[in-house]
C-alpha cells in the first residue's frame, strides 16, 4: 500500500470515529451533506497556494462540487478539531514505521 492509500485508509478510519474529532459531535457532519468529513480533511491537507475558489474547482471537480462556496469550506473547517490532525500525523507515521513525537 503506497502512503497515498494509507492516508485515505485512517482518514476513512477517522470519519467512522468523527465524533471524537469535531466541536460538537451531536451536530458537527451528522446531516448527509456533500462536503463529508473525509473531504474537509482531504482538502485542507491538500490546499495550494492558489485563490480558495480555485483551490475547491481543483479539489472537488470530479464531485460535482461546483456550486461550494468559500463560506462552506471555512464553516466545516471551523468544525474539526486541532486534535484530529494530531491524531492524523500520529497514525501516518506509525504506519509508515516513523518514529518521534509530535511536540
Amino acid at each position: 500500500m503506497n502512503p497515498i492509500e494509507k492516508l485515505q485508509t485512517i482518514l476513512k478510519e477517522m470519519e467512522g470515529n468523527k465524533a471524537q474529532y469535531v466541536t460538537n459531535p451531536q451536530k458537527d457532519f451528522s446531516r448527509n451533506r456533500k462536503i463529508t468529513f473525509y473531504d474537509i480533511m482531504w482538502f485542507l491537507l491538500f490546499i495550494g497556494t492558489n485563490s480558495m475558489s480555485e483551490e475547491i474547482r481543483r479539489a472537488f471537480n470530479n464531485k460535482d462540487f461546483s456550486y461550494i462556496s468559500e463560506t462552506a469550506i471555512i464553516k466545516s473547517r471551523n468544525k474539526i478539531k486541532i486534535s484530529a490532525f494530531e491524531q492524523l500525523f500520529h497514525k501516518f507515521n506509525d504506519t509508515l514505521g516513523v518514529v518521534g513525537k509530535l511536540k
